[in-house]
């Protein structure tokens, strides 16, 4: 587990790398006449960065972004302080967290690493170079889980059912967290990456389909390494299975509700935004 004081200084060059690399990617393809266009593309991006406002809309963007993922890994603490099992992206960290002494935000960042990764084998030359901003948000993203830890370590649910109230924050939590970070159509978790970049690949199938069968390998995963490491089902347990339909559930609402207020998009159509940058 990292200390108080490496994990706020980890944050800090985190979100200036995060910054950084996005401004320098518009900044990089200002033209002669001030139209702005990313450089890996070519595409002109007045409609989103045009005007005198652009710096400070791109700054609002990457603030919400930012507080998406927060959310999303506090849901993630909360979740392993319940102890049924936590959220499919998570199960598999949180498994290795409690077989040795490396934390869950350690597992988290080198899991969505390994995403990373497999993005860019599968998309090669067509991988979009602004989304290596998916590296400090990778990192954030594990800072931010251990941070959430260290705000939840008072939380010891001493019933069942106190835990089963718990799960439910995590899940809506989670929840909440991943439909503000799909709103700014800025980037994505590496995890939510992999699989719209597999949707891309393979066309024919639905990006709900890849969706669930992703997570569920995560499961599975989780409970086979949980089995040969700790002789039994720990961090992966009913909250988990609660966790893979009910995130989407409560995702569902909060966009019906959003939409109802007057704003808000799919998740769906804001992956494919993502993309497109």
């Amino acid at each position: 587990m990292f200390q108080t004081s490496d994990t706020f200084e980890i944050v800090l060059v985190v979100s200036t790398g995060f910054y950084g690399l996005v401004l320098e990617n518009m900044v990089s393809c200002i033209s002669s006449v001030g139209t702005l266009v990313w450089s890996d593309g070519g595409r002109a991006c007045t409609d989103r960065f045009g005007g005198a406002h652009s710096v400070i809309r791109l700054l609002q963007r990457i603030a919400v972004f930012t507080i998406g993922i927060f959310i999303m890994a506090f849901g993630i603490a909360i979740s392993v302080r319940a102890n049924l099992g936590t959220s499919p992206i998570a199960s598999f960290p949180t498994v290795l967290s409690f077989a040795t002494p490396l934390s869950v935000g350690f597992y988290l960042t080198l899991l969505n690493l390994v995403f990373f990764l497999l993005q860019v084998l599968i998309l090669r030359k067509n991988f979009p170079r602004i989304q290596f901003v998916q590296l400090p948000i990778t990192l954030a993203f594990g800072v931010f889980a251990d941070v959430g830890m260290y705000l939840t370590s008072w939380l010891d649910p001493t019933s069942y059912f106190m835990q089963w109230v718990w799960t439910l924050v995590g899940v809506v939590l989670v929840a909440l967290g991943v439909y503000i970070e799909t709103q700014p159509r800025l980037s994505y978790i590496p995890g939510d990456g992999l699989v719209f970049t597999l949707t891309l690949v393979l066309q024919n199938i639905s990006f709900e389909t890849i969706k669930m069968v992703f997570d569920w390998a995560l499961v599975i995963i989780a409970v086979v390494v949980s089995l040969v490491l700790l002789d039994g089902l720990e961090g992966v347990r009913e909250g988990t299975v609660f966790a893979a339909f009910g995130v989407g559930l409560v995702i569902r609402f909060i966009s019906a509700v959003h939409k109802r207020l007057g704003g808000g998009r799919d998740e769906a159509s804001a992956f494919e935004g993502q993309a497109a940058c």
